[in-house]
């Protein structure tokens, strides 16, 4: 969300196997949301509740550089100052949904 890839980048991905989604509606099936900060936009909340990984940019970007798409641990978006301006963090919501299961289901 507010991250565009250039087309020779997507096409990179799409041969490594991944699968851009583009409608709101197959959040459900999306695995990774990338983004640069914490937004307050639609897809961005619904990824809140039903993405298990939301990455920065670097994660694709080193993930094409080496041909294969990296564990997400180190690449997990941290934003600091809109977790304190919306009082939460994205690491604790990341561990509800994990632990809990999305928020809303199906």
């Amino acid at each position: 969300t507010g991250f565009k890839l250039n087309p020779p980048d997507r096409q990179r991905l799409e041969d490594m196997g991944a699968v851009m989604l583009e409608r709101l509606e197959d959040i459900s099936v999306c695995t990774h949301l990338v983004s640069q900060r914490l937004l307050r936009t639609e897809k961005m909340l619904c990824g809140l509740c039903k993405v298990p990984n939301i990455v920065t940019p670097e994660w694709l970007e080193d993930s094409i550089r080496q041909k294969h798409f990296l564990e997400t641990q180190q690449y997990q978006l941290i934003d600091r100052k809109a977790e304190a301006s919306h009082g939460f963090t994205l690491a604790e919501a990341r561990a509800r949904v994990e632990k809990k299961g999305p928020v809303f289901k199906g």
